[in-house]
């Protein structure tokens, strides 16, 4: 077929009926499979499992080409209703999984437990009696809120974007600080991953090692690189903020002491869903101060707010120290 011919059927398949159902399918059946948690995020896989394109077809004719990313059977049927559509010009062949290449891990880079949506890298560090890497996150990134095991694989990407068991493994679980009940006090919501030696990492953020940590100051100017909506700035609010009750879903609602709110002048969000566990650092000295681990959902009389764990009591807490 002519060239103008395959660009219009092209766009004919991409905006059929069959092609959206096929789609809806797929994006039901993988809400089913995502486990339910606080970093799950609000951008959901928009793929078919057939990438449509056009190719040639002899010397002066073009084709369909329909590459394969999924062997489910509901592909094989929509090839099939293509081609027919297409008299059979089409090049059909099995294109597999295409991974982006995240090299090296790096603090904002998208990680998780596999059975949690997405998360955050927030720094390296390294921890008592262990000579590997190892890198922060927050319990309900890489602990999956306390059900996780020591050893349990992390992925990056995080399972919302497309991270699978195996091959995009890049650590371990090495250890987390329990989240307590409703009736005890909690301090943080931390954990590390024990990154493999395999995985090449960057723990400078913007080329620059982190300094610190310290402690906030009221007004103090911070930033954070976060998996959803990467580099944001703010203005601390609240220090020592105690008696404050998180909702983390079928946890409760637990209380933690001592943490630190963030802000934005301009009414808008310093976080998001899947920015859990980024470091926020001082702007200018980057200095690290905490370790985000929670937002509101709506604004509020000072609009969004951030709640961040002071990083002294993460580190403490995980016998760490940051990579300087």
């Amino acid at each position: 077929m002519r060239l103008e011919s395959a660009r219009d059927l092209k766009q004919e398949i991409l905006a059929s009926e069959h092609h959206d159902k096929l789609l809806h399918h797929r994006r039901e059946r993988w809400m089913a499979n995502v486990t339910h948690g606080l970093t799950s995020a609000s951008s959901e896989p928009r793929t078919s499992g057939i990438a449509v394109g056009i190719c040639r077809n002899g010397e002066k004719g073009y084709a369909i080409a329909l590459r394969l990313q999924t062997t489910a059977s509901e592909a094989q049927m929509e090839v099939e209703r293509i081609s027919a559509a297409a008299c059979h010009e089409v090049d059909v062949s099995f294109l597999g999984r295409v991974q982006a290449q995240h090299s090296p891990l790096t603090s904002g880079s998208s990680v998780a437990h596999r059975r949690v949506g997405a998360g955050t890298l927030g720094a390296f560090v390294v921890v008592e009696d262990d000579p590997l890497l190892h890198f922060l996150s927050n319990n309900h990134v890489l602990a999956d809120c306390n059900q996780a095991s020591i050893g349990d694989e992390i992925l990056h990407p995080s399972p919302i974007d497309g991270g699978q068991i195996g091959t995009d493994r890049v650590g371990i679980l090495a250890a987390f600080v329990e989240l307590l009940p409703a009736d005890q006090l909690n301090t943080v919501d931390a954990a590390v991953c024990r990154v493999d030696e395999d995985i090449p990492s960057e723990p400078r953020i913007g080329g620059v090692l982190p300094g610190g940590p310290i402690d906030p100051e009221p007004d103090e100017p911070v930033e954070k690189t976060g998996r959803t909506t990467g580099r944001t700035t703010g203005r601390i609010t609240v220090i020592e903020s105690d008696n404050l009750e998180i909702d983390y879903g079928p946890l409760g609602r637990l209380v933690f002491h001592g943490q630190i709110q963030v802000g934005t002048e301009d009414g808008t969000r310093f976080s998001d869903e899947g920015d859990s566990g980024s470091l926020v650092s001082a702007i200018g000295p980057g200095e690290a101060i905490g370790l985000l681990f929670a937002g509101t959902r709506s604004s509020g009389s000072k609009g969004y707010e951030t709640v961040v764990n002071p990083l002294t009591m993460v580190l403490d807490r995980l016998g760490a120290r940051l990579v300087t």
